[in-house]
């Protein structure tokens, strides 16, 4: 499943979300001649709707075998970088920094707006709660905010990584009622493709791509009772900590 592919006569990316249901139609009979690819590895692409009438784009045989990057990581940056083109917000692939004492910085996704330098990092593989906590350090100490968007069992490692560590170093070995699976270092969000382009965290909070987007550029996604949130949009009702601090 994917949100973008390559025209081959053209040369260029295209984007199922640009169609509506006529010119889809219309581009099928080209991806049928095999005009449309799969941007990951170039094989045939077929074009598909979801269910609920999502457009997407799939291989022709099968799952992708040589792509260099994990399907879900390139279809997710693809996502990213759409939003932000639609914005006219240029947005940098793999953009590679060092930090002011020399630590070496690789962004799947860079941007500038508004005097603020930002990346949106796409986590597929395991990595352990420490480096994505020296990972951070490297970004701010460069000047750059730094927001995660996880694979799903990705955000469920590492949000139960945050608990232990939270539960060790702030709660003195005891484990206390509420949230508190996130850490107001680390900005994270957990993302799956089959389930309408939403955005998602702890306590059932949902949002869609397009708006968590929108919230970082307005400066709204923020920690807020021990959870990242958009400010000013409703939430689930949960269980809050009782007579605890969590942040």
């Amino acid at each position: 499943m994917s949100e973008v592919a390559i025209d081959k006569i053209s040369n260029v990316k295209i984007f199922a979300s640009d169609y509506d249901d006529k010119d889809w139609e219309k581009l099928r009979a080209a991806a049928d001649s095999g005009q449309i690819v799969m941007a990951c590895c170039g094989a045939k692409a077929v074009l598909k709707t979801s269910p609920n009438f999502l457009r997407f784009f799939a291989h022709f045989a099968g799952e992708c075998a040589t792509a260099p990057e994990t399907k879900w990581h390139l279809e997710v940056k693809s996502l990213v970088i759409n939003d932000l083109s639609r914005r006219n917000i240029l947005c940098k692939e793999e953009k590679t920094g060092k930090s002011p004492n020399g630590k070496r910085w690789k962004a799947d996704t860079y941007l500038e707006f508004n005097g603020r330098k930002i990346v949106i990092e796409v986590q597929h593989s395991y990595q352990h709660y420490n480096r994505y906590k020296e990972r951070q350090k490297i970004y701010a100490d460069s000047g750059i905010e730094c927001y995660w968007l996880l694979y799903p069992k990705c955000f469920k490692t590492l949000t139960s990584s945050i608990a232990k560590d939270r539960i060790k170093n702030e709660f003195n070995g005891k484990i206390p009622r509420g949230l508190f699976g996130n850490s107001p270092d680390l900005p994270i969000m957990w993302f799956d493709l089959e389930k309408g382009l939403k955005v998602r965290s702890v306590a059932f909070i949902e949002y869609s791509l397009s708006s968590w987007i929108e919230s970082i550029m307005a400066k709204k996604f923020k920690y807020q009772e021990c959870k990242w949130i958009i400010e000013g949009l409703p939430l689930p009702t949960i269980r809050k900590v009782n007579g605890l601090s969590c942040n």
